[in-house]
């Protein structure tokens, strides 16, 4: 073989490795596009799920504020009651 011979075959065999590549930096670029999709849709989904646990946690801080007013409204009652009793006793 002469050496024009072998360059134009080592052209070629170079030409068809750069095809294979080509071929996979259009899929490597594809699945990036696939994965950049569900990135975005985790990130909203995020975002609602975020949005509903500050609503719980406002609401179970709310819960909380409720049980102490009840507990403090049981000690009154449970006052009342027997200062009651005792007024009953002194009648």
């Amino acid at each position: 073989m002469k050496n024009e011979e072998l360059i134009l075959q080592m052209l070629g065999e170079l030409k068809a490795g750069q095809e294979k590549l080509e071929t996979e930096v259009r899929r490597t670029r594809m699945l990036v596009e696939q994965q950049d999709h569900k990135i975005s849709l985790i990130a909203e989904q995020y975002t609602d799920i975020a949005e509903k646990l500050d609503k719980a946690n406002d609401r179970a801080a709310q819960i909380d504020d409720m049980r102490d007013r009840l507990r403090t409204l049981e000690t009154v009652v449970m006052n009342h009651t027997a200062v009651l009793k005792d007024l009953r006793k002194a009648e």
